[in-house]
């Protein structure tokens, strides 16, 4: 499968398009389906404003080994650890971001 395409396959089957699960899933889909919701949830919405870094990294760590890896989880919580990040994310913070919400 390409990797894009299972990007919202969940480890428990509940994602789509396939409904893949477990070692259905390739390692790359499974860290993109990670960095997708990191960025669901902290880019800003039409409907709500993004999240805070560590808000969005506790619900990660809440779905991490039912429905995300948790491996590509704690990966990304390393990494952001030690970058210097903005704690909300922003159109310039994923250039994918087409809202670019109002304060």
């Amino acid at each position: 499968m390409v990797t894009a395409a299972a990007h919202h396959e969940r480890l428990d089957g509940s994602g789509y398009p396939d409904g893949l699960r477990g070692a259905e899933l390739t390692l790359p889909a499974r860290v993109l389906a990670v960095a997708d919701v990191c960025d669901a949830l902290m880019a800003d919405r039409p409907y709500r404003r993004g999240m805070q870094q560590e808000q969005a990294l506790a619900i990660l760590q809440a779905e991490a080994g039912d429905r995300l890896c948790r491996s590509s989880v704690d990966a990304l919580e390393t990494f952001l650890g030690q970058q210097s990040v903005p704690t909300q994310a922003s159109q310039t913070s994923f250039p994918g971001a087409f809202y670019s919400g109002s304060s």
